[in-house]
């Protein structure tokens, strides 16, 4: 009898756990061999399909990230932030040259290693930027285990603002939902997974 009730409560945790999972739309990196290292610290993935790469500069990711869309975005991600042109860009996707990828390639934030949008990078895409309200959920996703607890700071785009979470699937302490944030206080190097808005 205590074996059949403990069964059910598991089952009960296991069905709640991939409901709540399955609500909106979520996605995992495709393959775990896109690694940010010393070479390519720069990654891209697209929230939608789960495709993730990674490059050795800022540049390639925003390539990669629009499509083809953007191609003269700056070498580095502190550089990127700074320029004007390159945040109108990231925040029109009508902009520049449309090609099919870049229909589906919206860039809707970008995460950094270090705090005051420096060092490594991370560039999030969807196939469309987030709706003008607030009270829904538009895009979530779980950090990739290499990025886990290693955020303090991003940049929203794409009409999208980010809630970052100290637990996968959305729960625990969070800090957001905010358009950017050079810093994170107490989530600092705690963030496990995304929401956008």
């Amino acid at each position: 009898m205590a074996l059949r009730k403990s069964l059910q409560a598991t089952l009960g945790a296991v069905t709640l756990m991939a409901s709540m999972a399955l609500s909106v739309p979520t996605a995992q990196a495709a393959t775990s061999s896109a690694r940010p290292d010393n070479a390519h610290p720069n990654c891209s993935m697209n929230v939608t399909t789960g495709h993730r790469h990674c490059f050795a500069t800022f540049r390639e990711a925003i390539s990669a990230a629009t499509g083809g869309r953007v191609t003269d975005a700056p070498s580095t991600a502190k550089a990127g932030l700074a320029d004007e042109h390159l945040t109108k860009e990231l925040n029109d996707p009508t902009s520049g040259t449309i090609t099919p990828a870049a229909k589906t390639n919206v860039v809707i934030g970008i995460t950094y290693w270090d705090s005051n949008f420096a060092g490594p990078s991370y560039v999030y895409t969807a196939g469309n930027q987030c709706t003008d309200s607030t009270g829904d959920i538009d895009f979530q996703v779980n950090i990739q285990n290499d990025w886990q607890n290693r955020i303090s700071s991003f940049v929203g785009f794409g009409n999208c603002y980010l809630k970052l979470w100290e637990n996968t699937y959305w729960w625990g302490s969070s800090y957001g939902f905010s358009g950017s944030a050079g810093y994170l206080g107490a989530m600092d190097d705690r963030a496990k997974s995304i929401q956008w808005t």
